[in-house]
């Protein structure tokens, strides 16, 4: 993966806020002047180190800025010595004629907050999109040769477990590079958490999180799509605005170590090369401690690959539709990792 430097944007571009965003509490950045709070954010881990691959604008919809203010990033960014830049933005705010200016500011990567196909959730949190426009966004960008990073959440407002499938099975198809898989946590100061004081939202178990969220890994890791992270980037800011929600800065080797987990509790045992067990996903040392009889060692040169394990759990999930024998595993998850430091509610 390239070293990205983040330069956080919060709410930059932004016309409409979504019930369930806090960009300030996430990155804990407060945008008082546009171009000088950037330069300090370069400024702050240049000296930590010089040598970066790319820049990047998070936590708003880049290329919704008026095109001064973007022209104005740009320079920033060459002024400072970045060649590769990536922008993180919404799918209404692609233009043909924004397509040009993206290559000639040499845009690679551009990042979708696409968050969920279902035109209701879209709607009901706020989203100011279509399913349509977000998939003809994608092919724009893939066509014209950007590299697209889909972001999704899991557990949104009145998500059901039919809509995020919708949504994974759709994007799978695409030509996408890679996915960030969030899962739905509720911050102060939202929409979301007015609603859930009013009971009109209740977050999502820990096991129907988990099984969410290991859906949508499976899916997009079986068809070679890079993800690039699943949850919200850890930090005290994002620790004090977090009401409600499962969250958990390790999430992403949860996820994984469950896959396993998955893999050994439908085919019984999981072969790895001698040299390869060290890599397996671990999290808290769950694989070594419960299942160190079913992972067996084999005298091979191949690599593991979690590719492969998902794409052969991406059959059994097609066979049995995701049922009982997922969310049993999931529930094994939380009895175990509620013994460890992170006590998953």
């Amino acid at each position: 993966m390239p070293k990205i430097l983040p330069v956080f944007i919060p709410f930059s571009g932004c016309k409409t806020k979504c019930v369930y965003c806090n960009q300030n509490g996430i990155s804990g950045q407060h945008v008082t002047s546009l171009q000088e709070d950037v330069l300090q954010q370069i400024e702050y881990f240049l000296r930590f180190n010089s040598k970066w691959d790319e820049i990047s604008y998070f936590g708003g919809s880049f290329s919704c800025l008026p095109k001064e203010s973007r022209l104005s990033l740009y320079n920033i960014a060459r002024q400072k010595g970045f060649f590769n830049i990536r922008f993180s933005t919404r799918p209404d705010c692609i233009s043909e004629e924004m397509l040009n200016e993206f290559k000639e500011n040499n845009v690679k990567v551009i990042e979708l907050g696409i968050q969920s196909l279902s035109n209701m959730v879209l709607a009901s949190n706020n989203r100011p999109y279509s399913k349509d426009l977000a998939l003809q966004s994608i092919d724009k960008l893939t066509k014209a040769g950007f590299d697209v990073i889909a972001q999704i959440m899991t557990g949104m407002y009145q998500e059901s477990f039919d809509d995020l499938k919708y949504t994974v099975d759709e994007l799978v198809n695409k030509d996408i590079k890679g996915v960030r898989i969030y899962p739905t946590v509720v911050l102060k100061d939202t929409k979301l958490a007015e609603y859930l004081r009013e009971g009109k939202f209740t977050p999502l178990s820990f096991e129907e999180i988990f099984v969410r969220t290991a859906y949508a890994y499976i899916k997009f890791a079986a068809r070679g799509i890079e993800i690039l992270r699943i949850g919200l980037q850890d930090g005290l800011s994002l620790k004090n605005s977090i009401i409600s929600g499962i969250y958990f800065p390790a999430f992403g080797d949860m996820i994984k170590t469950f896959i396993l987990i998955l893999y050994i509790k439908h085919f019984n045992k999981l072969l790895v090369g001698e040299t390869e067990i060290k890599k397996l996903p671990n999290y808290k040392g769950i694989l070594k401690k419960y299942f160190s009889d079913k992972i067996i060692s084999v005298n091979n040169s191949e690599e593991f690959s979690i590719k492969d394990i998902c794409a052969k759990l991406e059959i059994i999930t097609g066979e049995d539709n995701w049922g009982q024998s997922e969310r049993e595993v999931a529930k094994f998850a939380k009895e175990i990792w509620s013994q460890t430091d992170d006590r998953p509610a």
